[in-house]
């Protein structure tokens, strides 16, 4: 059998081997496994599942697509295994009571469990922390260097996520679920992943927006201006978050049109132009980044040529509407920037 579709549910068989899936004459194997996953599961002579090397999805899918479980199969060796090709970037997929599992489950963590994964490197099915006390020793994870699945932490009073200290990339496969949720923690106030460099969605069907959320932290909460620019790709449906202190070279705070200074990159505030204001918009020729909303109302301007580098605009206020275009007669170019992302 070259090619299954379906799935595949191995249960309870004193089978040895999965000799029964063969490669085709391209030495491959084809799985489409919705709607059923493929689990493989409580078989005390399961030695071998090489074949699962050879694995391929069929066309227009993708493997992450579907829920993988290899639990319980005390004579299974998966450590070479779940680093083959196919299996490294898996985001659904649960190895536990095996002979050797496939790095550590990142969704199973309590705070008395905390100190079982003192050893990981790499999570698989995300990480998440629930109702974790700021008494609670996170030393525990402090090694782990890859996650596969989102971040989720909620309901915990820790005040920042400085103990991923070694932490360098997520891998998510996601649609428009959430994979980047901070919520409800009342004493967190900066977010710490130092060593951060890619939270990545390897859904290349149909390349979605990264969804996040950031939603009822403490009041004084804020990110650095490197983490606003990490999280540029993301689609936020919360941002409670401030903008902490940045770089002064080029750091303008808006107060007015005529106060502004003409050398700004970056603005924090919520930049007004309106009646009167049009002597003074050349100085915002090389602005790229605005912390705050847009709004331009009741100017004579025809076009917003002026804005030629804007690239960014992170709203800080979700009560407001992003960008406001309003009562501006002679407008008859309203394109900003050449492409402006907005979170």
């Amino acid at each position: 059998m070259s090619t299954l579709v379906g799935g595949l549910r191995m249960e309870n068989s004193n089978l040895s081997s999965l000799s029964f899936l063969t490669p085709d004459k391209n030495n491959e194997f084809r799985l489409g496994c919705q709607p059923n996953g493929f689990i493989i599961e409580n078989n005390s002579q399961l030695t071998d599942i090489g074949g699962l090397q050879n694995m391929r999805p069929l066309m227009f899918e993708s493997l992450n697509m579907c829920k993988f479980r290899i639990v319980n199969n005390p004579k299974l060796d998966l450590e070479s295994l779940c680093w083959s090709y196919q299996l490294i970037d898996l985001v659904n997929l649960t190895t536990e009571g095996n002979l050797k599992n496939c790095g550590c489950q990142g969704d199973q963590i309590n705070a008395s469990s905390l100190s079982n994964y003192q050893s990981c490197t790499r999570f698989y099915n995300g990480l998440v922390l629930h109702n974790i006390t700021k008494t609670t020793d996170l030393s525990p994870l402090s090694n782990v260097q890859t996650v596969l699945g989102k971040l989720e932490i909620r309901n915990s009073n820790i005040q920042n996520l400085s103990f991923l200290t070694n932490l360098k990339y997520f891998k998510v496969y996601a649609e428009s679920e959430i994979i980047f949720n901070l919520k409800d923690n009342p004493e967190m106030t900066r977010l710490g992943l130092s060593a951060l460099e890619e939270f990545e969605n390897v859904n290349y069907e149909t390349y979605p927006f990264q969804t996040g959320n950031i939603e009822n932290l403490h009041p004084d909460f804020c990110l650095t201006e490197d983490e606003f620019n990490f999280f540029d790709s993301f689609h936020f449906i919360n941002l409670h978050a401030k903008a902490c202190e940045f770089d002064e070279q080029g750091l303008c705070y808006f107060e007015s049109m005529d106060k502004l200074p003409n050398n700004c990159l970056t603005i924090i505030g919520n930049l007004v132009i309106e009646s009167g204001d049009e002597e003074h918009i050349n100085k915002l020729i090389r602005v790229y980044t605005l912390f705050g909303t847009l709004i331009i109302r009741n100017t004579q301007l025809v076009d917003f040529s002026f804005l030629p580098k804007l690239t960014l605009i992170i709203s800080l206020n979700d009560t407001l509407p992003v960008v406001q275009i309003l009562s501006n007669k002679n407008l008859t170019n309203p394109k900003i920037g050449s492409s402006v992302r907005v979170m």
